[in-house]
């Protein structure tokens, strides 16, 4: 989580292999992030930056949030999914 303001999130996606570099690994085409809140799934994002802009509903505001992400290349296979970041809606 880059940054967290009133009921936003800006998700910042680095590939382990090359933390310091922006670009996406060969061969992806984009990312699939999942949001969780309390432990209930509540939607996909996908992007093809390494940039993710989230809005959330006031209604989770004070709720914890969960994200994950996964890479998904141009044949459409997936790759793992990453270890989960929490933080809480305000």
């Amino acid at each position: 989580i880059r940054e967290r303001g009133h009921n936003t999130f800006k998700l910042h996606f680095r590939h382990p292999d090359n933390p310091d570099s922006q670009k996406k690994p060969k061969g992806v085409k984009f990312m699939e992030c999942q949001i969780w809140v309390d432990g209930v799934f509540i939607d996909n994002r996908f992007t093809g930056k390494f940039l993710l802009f989230i809005i959330m509903d006031a209604a989770h505001e004070g709720k914890k949030v969960s994200f994950r992400a996964r890479y998904i290349n141009n044949r459409g296979e997936t790759g793992q999914w990453s270890e989960s970041v929490e933080s809480f809606v305000a």
